[in-house]
């Protein structure tokens, strides 16, 4: 294939993975569409974060943004592609419980798990709800289903670490801890974890 078609390629599947938003299409790097992917996710747009980190994947296949991108998606996206009214409710839910209206939040987050019961990002969320409430066992019971749907949730087996640390179970706190690091060997939250509990 020619350089240029190549690039036309490049620049088209850009285009669609920012949904057409032509702003996207000034990506010209791995690690310019990694960057991308981070900050999708961290708005809730996690099918088009997975695009970003995939062209990250396309564009340095066997370098380190790259690899990156492969664990990123591995430990940091959901498992399954998430319909957009799946991605709604949990956003939504998630605004609401950041202006404290945490039972308007557990009721979207409710319906979230309930329509889509694949989507593990609700269940933690809920969970972190759960846990403000010192509801420890409903919370863990919601974790423990994210982590049954993707093992490699790193942020489920944070929020469980913070669950079993208030149950004063600081040797399973610590394991949880340590299964996100295994994980993501750079994740800052798990290290300042396990140095708080030791």
């Amino acid at each position: 294939m020619n350089h240029l078609l190549l690039r036309l390629l490049l620049c088209l599947s850009a285009f669609i993975v920012a949904g057409g938003n032509v702003d996207a299409m000034s990506l010209q790097t791995a690690g310019q569409y990694y960057s991308e992917g981070a900050r999708l996710r961290g708005i809730g747009l996690f099918n088009r974060s997975r695009g970003c980190m995939n062209m990250a994947i396309r564009l340095d296949p066997d370098g380190p943004v790259g690899k990156a991108a492969e664990q990123y998606i591995v430990t940091y996206l959901p498992k399954f592609p998430v319909p957009d009214e799946a991605q709604d409710l949990n956003n939504r839910a998630y605004r609401l419980d950041h202006e404290n209206k945490r039972e308007a939040a557990k009721a979207l987050y409710e319906q979230c798990i309930r329509l889509h019961p694949f989507f593990e990002r609700p269940y933690n969320n809920l969970a972190l709800i759960y846990w403000h409430e010192n509801d420890f066992n409903h919370a863990e019971k919601l974790l423990r289903k994210a982590i049954d749907i993707t093992p490699t949730y790193v942020n489920a087996w944070i929020t469980l670490g913070y669950i079993k640390w208030k149950q004063n179970d600081i040797k399973e706190a610590r394991r949880c801890y340590g299964r996100a690091l295994t994980l993501d060997p750079g994740n800052e939250e798990a290290k300042e974890q396990l140095r708080l509990h030791r």
